[in-house]
């Protein structure tokens, strides 16, 4: 489980930031930590509850975008995804004019494909991981 210390550091280097949170168990300290830095940030977010499949335990005090289950594929996400990188771009057309760019989209893609497996065991990190290194291959959208 990543700790709340490592999440704020995330939360600062983030361009997106996704949150996830288990609703077959109850709210608790730790999850209102994570609701508060959701609340203090400006930064685009993604709220995410798993688990949907299985009896609802978690009193959420904010709303939730997507709910997955264990039997879902990961399609809504990658649309709420686009639609947030659409809204960041100068232009309403993007066209990629080399073979390397071509080659940082389907890397993108590829990416956001692998976080699925870990966000369905519920391995967090090895998740942000995915979508950190997806975001990393989408150069016009940095701007760090």
């Amino acid at each position: 489980k990543i700790g709340i210390e490592k999440s704020m550091e995330a939360v600062e280097e983030s361009d997106i930031v996704i949150a996830l949170f288990d609703s077959s168990r109850k709210f608790d300290s730790e999850d209102n930590k994570i609701v508060e830095l959701l609340e203090n940030t400006q930064k685009q977010k993604i709220v995410i509850t798993n688990k949907s499949d299985l009896e609802s335990k978690l009193d959420l005090p904010i709303k939730s975008d997507i709910a997955l289950n264990t039997k879902e594929n990961i399609n809504l996400l990658i649309k709420k995804l686009e639609n947030i990188l659409n809204q960041n771009t100068s232009s309403d057309d993007i066209t990629l004019v080399s073979k390397n760019q071509v080659n940082e989209v389907d890397s993108t893609l590829d990416h956001i494909k692998e976080a699925f497996s870990p966000l369905q065991t519920g391995e967090l990190e090895f998740f942000a991981h995915h979508i950190n290194e997806a975001l990393d291959h989408i150069p016009w959208y940095r701007r760090r």
